[in-house]
Formats: structure tokens, C-alpha cells, sequence
């Protein structure tokens, strides 16, 4: 279910970026708005909950910069004692790499489409395509043990893809799909 939630947030965050790349909106999301609402969804919650947990649980004898990973987002990349009682704050971790992946890449990816030519709409699917095979190749061969890749912090922008690529879709050829059904 948690795969299913990734791809959604994928469709609703990344299609106002491919709609303005298409031509469909008249501008992507400015970047000050896009991040004050992805920190604030996440980071003030996020953040209470490890202080409630470290005063309910204490570190688990976790080292101060291992405890800072967690309120960074990146406790996956450590197999300190404390992460076992924050075992489900990986989908933050994920969640939050993927804020930050997505600007980056529709960026690069509008860059492409613009100089693109006859095959702009491919070849802007190359910065996504570049960073799938960069994130497999990295959760595959340099995690700790500990860590699944799929919940890796780079591993996880992985699940992120089939929720872009339905957006991709839906902005394309959204109008054509929608007739088919009716058909």
C-alpha cells in the first residue's frame, strides 16, 4: 500500500510540472511555494514524533550523529540502535528525497524539452531514466545489510516513477485515453 501511496504522490506533485512543460499550464509550480508546502507537510510532525519517541525510549545508546540522521532524513544510511523504534519513518526518508528529486528533475527535463527537438517528449525523459538507473545500481550495491532497498532513501525514488510516468501520460494523452472510454 505504502508503493501505491508513493505513485499517487508521484501523479499529484509531478503533474503540474509536466503540464507546464507541455505547454498545458501556463508555468510550473514556483519553487518557494512548492517547498514551504513539502517542509511544512512533513518536517513539524515528522520532528515531533522522534522527540516524543526519544522521551518515551530514550537513544538506545545511539551516537548524537546518529540520532541527527534521523531528523535529517537519512537514518537508513545508519544501523543505529534507535532506528529499530522509528522502523516506519523510512517512508519519510523516501518521501522527502523525492520532494526534493522532483524539482530538480522536471527541471533538467524542461531544459531537454525545450532543445529537444523531433524527440523532445523522449529525450525529456532521460533525467528521470538517468537518476532510475543511477538509484537501483546505488540501493543495490552500497546500503548497510540492514537496509531494504526499496526503502533506502535512493532506492525509494524508484516507486516514485510509475506515478510520474502516468502523469506524463495523463497530460499527453489524457484527452485521447478519456475517449476510449467513452467509446
Amino acid at each position: 500500500v505504502v508503493f501505491l501511496f508513493f505513485a499517487l504522490s508521484a501523479y499529484l506533485l509531478a503533474r503540474p510540472f509536466i503540464a507546464a512543460m507541455f505547454g498545458e499550464a501556463k508555468q510550473a509550480p514556483k519553487l518557494r511555494t512548492y517547498a514551504r508546502h513539502r517542509l511544512g507537510r512533513v518536517v513539524p510532525l515528522f520532528w515531533t514524533v522522534i522527540l516524543i519517541t526519544i522521551v518515551l525510549f530514550g537513544t538506545d545508546g545511539s551516537r548524537t550523529i546518529d540520532i541527527a540522521a534521523v531528523f535529517l532524513f537519512s537514518q537508513t544510511w545508519t544501523a543505529a540502535p534507535f532506528n529499530q523504534n522509528i522502523l516506519q519513518a523510512w517512508t519519510m526518508n523516501v518521501e522527502m528525497a523525492f520532494y526534493i528529486a522532483l524539482p530538480i528533475i522536471a527541471t533538467a527535463s524542461a531544459w531537454i524539452f525545450v532543445r529537444g527537438g523531433r524527440f523532445a517528449g523522449w529525450y525529456a525523459l532521460l533525467p528521470m531514466t538517468a537518476l532510475a538507473v543511477f538509484a537501483w545500481i546505488f540501493a543495490n550495491t552500497w546500503l548497510p545489510a540492514t537496509t531494504v532497498p526499496s526503502q533506502s532513501v535512493i532506492g525509494g525514488l524508484l516507486t516514485f516513477i510509475p506515478g510520474i510516468l502516468i502523469a506524463v501520460a495523463d497530460v499527453r494523452w489524457g484527452d485521447r485515453l478519456g475517449q476510449i472510454g467513452r467509446a
